[in-house]
């Protein structure tokens, strides 16, 4: 919508005069092109530079555009009509802003003037957040400088939506969760920072949360900057509650952030390697919290299941130092797992058997393992139960199996895949709970593939 005009305030480019508008700058050249819009021109010059008045635009936006010697009058210019006093000119703008700004809320909501301009939809496009109404046209536009449209690397959870719609308060009305990546000076070499921000229906900025920590090794501080991988959205019938996934951009440590509906930001869970992947369950202990990722001590693939309503935890502490957070979080998780490296995995030298997906189905954990790198599709998948007594069969992906012939053919695995050790005698999980300390989940074995 426009803003409130101020007497004899300029407008310097097509931007300025889109920002005044609150439309994109293609619309202000066709508006001025196709339908009269008053912008100006600075004579002299092949590219000569546009300008245009505030209280013009809004006159023109509410259909009575001022006559010319208006015009002059404002500007000072002499044309041998009355000169309007600069208050009346004053309440001019300021009641063309109201009058305007009121109908735009109207078409925004969807209360009137024609077709409904409600926002259904939002995505991202290059530097812009963009809002859309159920017909697919364009109700609004913010813009995020330096925003990374595919932030790559497995940085984003693949198939979640960077920007969603949620009612964060419980008042009917759905707010835009948009999590933004950019870089500090915009140029390639510059670390990647997030920023988890949060808009009204109508594109209204109504907080903005950036990660901030400083974790402390032995042998290195880690301060970031710090990147978003995961945003999940809990709702209940009075607000929402948001589980964050952050993860440093270079190194291993990685941290579970809970926010309200406000944006006050609780640090509930940190782990000595990366966290890729969140999941929310009712439980028999009540709502719990899974954290899938890798755990840089144990050298494996991790899962991390923890009280929603429990104290903040870390992971837990194996007999390498430096590894042992000296400023985290002090309670400890339900259970942390950690996933053995198949078979696959070692002959394709992978560095990660990272968990990458997180699923919930009643009270049953399902997760899956990359097991040959990020690029390829060959996984391990699991079926654990909240509570850590029962395991279901590992599956593997098709392409697992492709992968295992194809390296049958090479000589780098000396039997087939009817005989393979990982779908026949799988190796454990191992376990860690506080009263127990590590144990083992042994795994049925698989069916035979196709």
């Amino acid at each position: 919508m426009a803003s409130p005009a101020q007497p004899n305030r300029r407008l310097n480019s097509w931007k300025e005069i889109a920002v005044h508008l609150q439309v994109e700058t293609r619309t202000v050249m066709r508006w001025e092109k196709d339908r009269s819009l008053p912008v100006h021109r600075v004579p002299g010059g092949k590219r000569q530079a546009v300008f245009a008045f505030a209280e013009e635009l809004d006159a023109w936006l509410l259909g009575n555009p001022l006559t010319p010697e208006e015009k002059s009058a404002e500007r000072g210019i002499s044309s041998g009509r009355k000169r309007f006093p600069a208050e009346a000119w004053i309440t001019l703008g300021v009641l063309a802003g109201l009058i305007t700004a009121a109908a735009t809320w109207r078409i925004v909501n969807g209360k009137g003037f024609g077709a409904s301009k409600e926002v259904v939809r939002v995505s991202f496009a290059g530097e812009k957040l963009i809002a859309w109404d159920a017909s697919g046209a364009e109700v609004w536009t913010q813009d995020f400088p330096g925003l990374v449209e595919n932030p790559g690397n497995g940085i984003w959870r693949q198939g979640v939506e960077r920007a969603q719609m949620v009612d964060l308060d419980g008042d009917g009305r759905r707010e835009i969760l948009a999590v933004v990546h950019r870089r500090r000076s915009g140029t390639v070499d510059d670390p990647l920072e997030s920023e988890l921000v949060c808009l009204s229906g109508a594109g209204e900025i109504l907080w903005r949360w950036q990660p901030a920590a400083n974790w402390k090794f032995p042998q290195q501080a880690y301060d970031g900057p710090w990147n978003i991988y995961d945003l999940l959205v809990a709702k209940d019938k009075q607000a929402a509650t948001l589980w964050v996934a952050v993860n440093h951009y270079r190194w291993w440590p990685s941290f579970v952030i809970r926010l309200d509906a406000q944006g006050r930001a609780e640090t509930r869970f940190v782990n000595s390697g990366a966290t890729y992947a969140l999941g929310l369950l009712d439980g028999p202990q009540g709502k719990l919290l899974v954290a899938g990722g890798f755990n840089n001590e144990q050298d494996a693939g991790s899962v991390a299941v923890l009280d929603e309503e429990s104290a903040p935890a870390t992971s837990p502490k194996g007999s390498k130092l430096e590894y042992h957070c000296e400023n985290c979080p002090a309670g400890a998780p339900l259970r942390y797992l950690v996933l053995p490296r198949t078979e696959l995995n070692r002959a394709t030298n992978a560095s990660l058997n990272q968990t990458h997906t997180i699923a919930v189905q009643g009270d049953v954990i399902r997760f899956e393992t990359f097991e040959a790198g990020k690029s390829d599709a060959a996984m391990a998948m699991y079926a654990v139960s909240a509570d850590g007594r029962s395991v279901e069969p590992v599956r593997f992906s098709d392409d697992y199996w492709r992968m295992h012939r194809r390296l049958e053919g090479e000589g780098k695995l000396r039997h087939s895949v009817e005989q393979c050790p990982d779908r026949l005698r799988p190796q454990p999980i191992r376990m860690w709970t506080a009263s127990r300390g590590w144990a083992k989940l042994w795994i049925p074995a698989a069916a035979t593939p196709n």
